[in-house]
């Protein structure tokens, strides 16, 4: 009975036998934007349905070669507050070049106060010179707010801002800074995932359209869409591109 059995197993059509069907693609160890990045252009491609020429790896380095093309563009700043010293140490912020350094909640009226000009005690009459002393304070103060003040260095090989600040010195400093991406995981505005997405999207239509326009044969029935797709992605590709050059002047994320 058992032998019957297999033998019309064996009848049956390879698309009905387990062995014969078509496995889920295996996704390499990717972080969590890249593997819906990744998802996403599977599915734009037909990849649920479709056996496609690209596998889950190959469709990740096409994202990051796209990442790093989209990445020149991408000048969001942002900022962060931390305690006033002559040299900041900013390793664990992954600064990539610092824009300005504001003052924190201080002004050059407050703060840790500047020297006081030496006081003339006494003049010839016996008098505390007040007014002499007072104006030479106003003085002292009005060259403090028309100095050049809060005048830095980013030293980026060792990650060191070096900052100058007139009396008073600040408690506190506010930086603004453009940062580092590594990785597409570092991106942290969707209008730049969006663009990345598109690139990349482009990108991967262009490869697999080279890949179906390599062989055409006349008498088949049915024709790859090799062409079609090869020109949906150069057009998309130069769409992205020329947004991107329109716009990279403007970019800059106000927080």
């Amino acid at each position: 009975m058992d032998n019957d059995i297999t033998d019309k197993n064996d009848e049956l059509d390879p698309i009905f036998k387990d062995k014969d069907l078509v496995k889920p693609p295996k996704y390499p160890r990717m972080k969590k934007r890249m593997k819906k990045i990744v998802l996403y252009i599977e599915s734009q491609l037909g990849g649920q349905i479709l056996d496609l020429e690209l596998r889950p790896e190959d469709i990740k380095l096409i994202v990051e070669q796209a990442f790093e093309e989209i990445v020149h563009y991408m000048t969001d700043t942002y900022t962060v507050t931390v305690p006033y010293a002559n040299c900041i140490d900013l390793k664990k912020f992954n600064v990539d070049s610092v824009e300005s350094v504001l003052r924190g909640s201080d002004s050059v009226l407050t703060g840790v106060p500047f020297q006081m000009p030496a006081m003339d005690l006494m003049n010839v009459t016996g008098m505390y010179n007040i007014d002499d002393y007072m104006n030479a304070v106003q003085v002292k103060r009005n060259l403090n707010i028309l100095a050049t003040d809060m005048e830095f260095y980013w030293d980026k090989p060792n990650r060191k801002l070096y900052v100058y600040s007139n009396p008073n010195f600040p408690s506190y400093v506010t930086i603004n800074f453009k940062p580092e991406y590594y990785s597409v995981e570092d991106i942290r505005e969707q209008h730049w995932e969006t663009q990345l997405r598109k690139l990349a999207l482009g990108m991967c239509k262009v490869v697999i359209g080279r890949i179906r326009s390599k062989y055409t044969s006349n008498s088949a029935k049915f024709q790859l869409d090799g062409p079609t797709l090869l020109a949906e992605g150069n057009a998309e590709i130069q769409e992205v591109r020329q947004f991107l050059d329109d716009n990279k002047d403007i970019f800059t994320v106000l927080n």
